[in-house]
């Protein structure tokens, strides 16, 4: 399994094995274990972060090293810093590896580290480091420090991370189970009543009065979140949907999109997930795009967006392809496409909820 996260190094300074230790965490957004990490720079500018898991089997230790090698040749990454979490036996294998799957590709290794129990060793650089290995401390390291002054966080490991996109519980996903409910009795009345171009019309209100109540910082109501979920179910109204970034900005979207996959019965969480991910994807935030992308697979197993949305992250499309998307233009190319084929706006409702 394959992460990446794009970055800006311009507000943190990494100058040392250990700065490049504390930061790791804050630009996937936890902290790593049994995991290679593979830090792609150019000049200034931290282009990626990879991250795999480091393999059960030594034998295995060349697949990862090609997945990685593969990533960063496509990406065009120049330089590239290596950092293994886990013990000897764990990580030297894939360090093995890595040097030899990166020849003839002109990436150069500035450095290989392997880090265990608050200490790390390096592998370039043997004399940095006696036979104990030289201590570091994430939290109170200067780079870890600009991290969270630009807004990072980094939690305690990755299902803590992947609780993002959880399932909410407790009266919450009891009130928003009862406003479903009600929601597809009405959903199934009015598709045998209301006109066809009713419903974009419809899915663009509610999406709107659901952002609203996200950029005022304020939850939005469980029979919104209901019904914005159901009316998320027609594909017109889901990519409808990620174009309210152009309007409202991609923090207030990332925050809606999150807490409607979280918020929706599970069946409904897919279409709010694939959003949440390409958005993720859009700024560089793989580990977010794939954490979503998974939700969505979990709940709608063979879905084709979240599988190909994965399949980008692990052959590391780069954001700018996702970020030269012109929204306004998607949003009028969907308008057009709705006016034609008014269909495709209409809700589809999960089989679990058509005789509700």
């Amino acid at each position: 399994m394959s992460e990446s996260q794009s970055a800006d190094l311009d507000a943190i300074r990494l100058k040392c094995p250990a700065d490049f230790i504390a930061v790791v965490p804050y630009l996937l957004g936890y902290h790593p274990s049994a995991s290679c990490v593979a830090i792609a720079i150019e000049g200034s500018e931290l282009k990626c972060v990879l991250r795999f898991d480091l393999p059960e089997r030594a034998e295995d230790a060349m697949l990862i090293a090609h997945q990685c090698t593969v990533t960063m040749t496509r990406m065009g990454t120049p330089k590239v810093y290596l950092i293994g979490y886990g013990s000897g036996s764990q990580v030297t294998p894939v360090m093995d590896a890595v040097p030899i799957a990166l020849d003839g590709t002109g990436i150069e290794i500035l450095d290989m580290l392997r880090c265990e129990d608050g200490r790390y060793w390096s592998y370039l650089d043997v004399d940095c480091c006696s036979p104990d290995g030289t201590p570091y401390d994430v939290s109170s390291n200067p780079a870890a420090a600009s991290a969270v002054v630009a807004g990072k966080v980094a939690m305690a490991d990755r299902t803590a991370f992947e609780g993002i996109v959880a399932p909410v519980r407790g009266p919450d996903r009891e009130a928003v189970r009862r406003a479903t409910a009600l929601a597809c009795r009405r959903t199934t009345r009015m598709l045998g009543s209301a006109k066809a171009d009713f419903w974009f019309a419809e899915g663009r209100r509610q999406l709107r009065k659901c952002f609203d109540e996200v950029e005022a910082g304020r939850p939005i109501p469980a029979d919104d979140v209901a019904w914005v979920g159901v009316l998320l179910t027609a594909v017109l109204i889901r990519d409808i949907g990620l174009t309210f970034a152009d309007q409202y900005g991609t923090d207030v979207s990332i925050r809606l999109w999150a807490e409607v996959t979280r918020r929706v019965e599970p069946q409904f969480a897919p279409a709010p997930a694939v959003n949440l991910a390409l958005l993720a994807m859009r700024i560089g935030d793989g580990p977010l795009a794939r954490a979503a992308a998974e939700r969505a697979l979990r709940e709608a197993p063979g879905h084709q967006f979240a599988t190909l949305i994965l399949q980008g992250l692990s052959v590391g499309v780069p954001p700018e392809v996702l970020a030269e998307q012109d929204l306004t233009d998607l949003a009028a190319r969907i308008g057009d496409l709705a006016e034609r084929a008014p269909t495709g706006a209409m809700p589809v409702l999960p089989s679990a909820h058509r005789s509700t």
